[in-house]
């Protein structure tokens, strides 16, 4: 199993928290849920892009907060205030726990895509460290209901030059509503974001700092740039290669033929094709089509105009 090192000072307030929250899964109904982690930490421990303080953490749809809350709160409050936390708030979906250091998030739901999480170690216990796609998809679920922090608009011009695949299939499993909202909310944003961005994005690194000037205009082009124009499907052998065009790059995605599924699933393709393909029978007709020809040649899943701007 890797080991996950926290960047400072989120590793901080890992270490003075940990037991007391592995202990919250501990009061969960049913079988013992190991902690997903996500959010900008988890991609500022991969890439040191910036400094984080947050840690946010989920458990599965089901796992039963709402009656860890009821039946053991008063339990759970007085050991997270041993530990430091200074403000704690509790409801059934969503625990958080406030420390002088930095906040410490607990949610009830199942990430988007549902694959794509690697079992780590994090300071001596096991978690589940969630994909680059999944993380930054939980960042445009948030600009869909309301205004982002600057830094979840950093975290996604980072993506966007550190894995540009990953960004693609998050942007392309938003319809084109859901795309419009996003770019709407960002421009709403753009005025506070661009005040704020100079005192709390701390520990920036050098090839990023450029971007927090105009950080909403660069998240923009972040976006629109990877819209898919097209998206095609071949078999080599055992080989199975998604092959996807933006208006900055084509792409190939590669795996296993017996892995398809899964590609499908932790790329954000399965939303992509539901939401812009011609029809789930239309789909699932070319990609038998594509696993049985021995030529090895492209078989277009979907092919659309590309758009600019919104």
């Amino acid at each position: 199993m890797d080991r996950l090192t926290l960047p400072a000072p989120a590793d901080g307030l890992w270490k003075r928290a940990k037991h007391e929250l592995h202990r919250v899964l501990d009061h969960l109904p049913g079988n013992r849920p190991v902690f997903r982690m996500g959010g900008g930490t988890m991609l500022a421990a991969r890439w040191g892009h910036r400094k984080s303080t947050d840690i946010d953490l989920t458990v599965p749809d089901g796992s039963g907060m709402a009656e860890a809350r009821r039946l053991h709160g008063d339990e759970i409050r007085s050991r997270m205030t041993a530990a430091g936390a200074q403000r704690i708030v509790l409801t059934n979906r969503h625990f958080v726990f406030e420390f002088a250091s930095g906040i410490v998030e607990i949610t009830e739901a199942n990430p988007r895509p549902g694959a794509g999480t690697t079992r780590v170690d994090c300071g001596g216990f096991p978690i589940d460290s969630m994909s680059t796609t999944q993380i930054v998809r939980g960042k445009f679920e948030r600009s869909l209901k309301h205004e982002p922090p600057a830094r979840d608009l950093l975290d996604v011009v980072a993506t966007g030059k550190i894995d540009p695949t990953a960004l693609e299939g998050v942007v392309n499993m938003l319809d084109a509503d859901e795309q419009r909202l996003v770019l709407k909310r960002w421009e709403n944003a753009a005025y506070r974001i661009d005040r704020e961005a100079p005192e709390t994005l701390r520990g920036v690194r050098n090839e990023f700092t450029r971007f927090t000037k105009d950080l909403c205009r660069h998240a923009r082009e972040s976006l629109t740039n990877s819209r898919y124009i097209s998206v095609a499907i071949r078999r080599n052998g055992d080989e199975i290669c998604l092959a996807t065009r933006t208006l900055a790059r084509p792409n190939t995605i590669r795996s296993e033929v017996s892995e398809l599924n899964e590609l499908l699933e932790r790329s954000g393709m399965n939303e992509y094709l539901k939401n812009h393909g011609p029809g789930r029978a239309t789909v699932s007709e070319r990609i038998e089509r594509a696993l049985a020809d021995g030529t090895g040649a492209y078989t277009p899943l979907v092919t659309q105009p590309a758009r600019r701007g919104r």
